[in-house]
């Protein structure tokens, strides 16, 4: 088995290497690292040409033009060859025991068809959720009844069978550059099934200029791919007051998106659109502040 850690980055050459040393320090290196630049103009070439020395795991670089995290993340996936697949944003690193950890948890599921991954705990060092952690051991669950229906909405790692990944891709919108990853997890939710293990294999900090510390200035400046993602989620098996939440929210970037009420009111959840109509406005005033000129490049 192996695994191949997909790191896609954007001027980051500076932090590139504890990624590259929590890789090094593994103590099993059954894995490839999929390096997708997606069009940083800082020396991240250079740092990377230090890192294709290592002889203790493949090292593949490539570099695309300027799209965002998931359209880098859609390159790594094609690119991969490994049988499970894992995002390491290029500012965090893995625990020592991480690919082994995810190598003998797979044992026990790889031959369940309806098992598409696993997912395990993010250690976030300096931020503090008020989220409800795991209880338990292991779940057998999927993505939209664990982390929404039963509300376990902090950070996670998901490990999925790269088989699956290659079959639902990030969707890409012209002109935009951030989309939500539960685009795609919620899309395999309808499907399968995620083993959620409560056990650290992740170690992250977020840092000024990411993407988690710019959420809404990212999502209003991305209003169409924001619009892919509530949509899937006003729908069951979501719960009633979580599709009226991300109706009120469908409703806030249909403004910023420009889709005329008329057009928005087509959808199968009109009803609900009809009642959150008011809401989304408000949303829409609040956050308008945060929206750019320059075309959304976040």
């Amino acid at each position: 088995m192996i695994v191949s850690v997909i790191t896609p980055t954007y001027n980051r050459a500076d932090l590139l290497k504890n990624a590259y040393n929590s890789l090094v320090n593994q103590t099993n290196h059954s894995l490839e690292w999929i390096i997708v630049d997606d069009g940083s103009v800082d020396n991240t070439q250079t740092v990377v040409k230090e890192f294709l020395e290592s002889n203790k795991f493949p090292i593949i670089y490539i570099y695309k033009e300027n799209g965002g995290k998931h359209t880098a993340v859609n390159v790594g996936v094609k690119e991969a060859r490994g049988d499970y697949c894992m995002v390491l944003d290029s500012d965090d690193k893995l625990t020592n025991d991480a690919i082994d950890t995810i190598i003998k948890d797979f044992e026990k599921y790889h031959s369940e068809s309806k098992i598409c991954g696993l997912s395990y705990n993010k250690r976030i060092i300096n931020a503090d959720f008020n989220s409800k952690f795991m209880e338990e051991t292991e779940v057998v669950s999927n993505h939209i009844e664990f982390r929404y229906n039963q509300k376990h909405p902090n950070d996670r790692e998901e490990v999925y069978k790269t088989e699956i990944l290659k079959k639902y891709p990030f969707p890409v919108i012209e002109g935009e550059r951030f989309l939500s990853e539960a685009v795609v997890w919620n899309t395999i939710a309808y499907l399968y099934d995620t083993v959620y293990i409560n056990k650290d294999i992740y170690i992250a900090e977020y840092l000024p200029g990411g993407l988690s510390s710019s959420s809404i200035i990212s999502r209003v400046n991305n209003p169409k791919g924001c619009l892919l993602n509530y949509e899937i989620m006003m729908r069951e098996p979501f719960k009633l007051f979580l599709r009226f939440k991300y109706s009120i929210l469908y409703n806030t970037f249909c403004f910023f998106a420009n889709i005329n009420i008329k057009e928005r009111l087509k959808k199968d959840n009109k009803p609900l659109l009809i009642v959150t109509l008011p809401f989304g406005f408000l949303v829409y005033m609040k956050w308008k502040k945060y929206q750019k000129t320059d075309g959304g490049k976040v």
